[in-house]
């Protein structure tokens, strides 16, 4: 798998907490991780309590708050999309 720098063609390593470089690696992770379908059977088994979930998908509550983000955006976007 190429490293992010590669894939992108970034000139940096340079670590800046909330950088752009941070959010993409952490969205990445977050959809590389959770399966739409076993998030969805997730959310509806623990009623949306993020413990539960994160246990059932075998990831960390920072990747479920990444996801939902994911998630919060795509419904923001798909009204502007939707416009004549």
């Amino acid at each position: 798998m190429r490293s992010s720098n590669a894939t992108y063609g970034d000139n940096t390593c340079k670590y800046q907490q909330g950088g752009k470089f941070e959010r993409r690696a952490r969205k990445e992770t977050a959809l590389r991780l959770i399966n739409p379908l076993e998030y969805q059977l997730a959310e509806q088994t623990h009623e949306g309590e993020r413990g539960g979930m994160a246990i059932d998908l075998s990831v960390t509550l920072q990747v479920i708050d990444d996801y939902r983000a994911i998630l919060d955006e795509q419904r923001r976007l798909v009204p502007l999309l939707s416009r004549p």
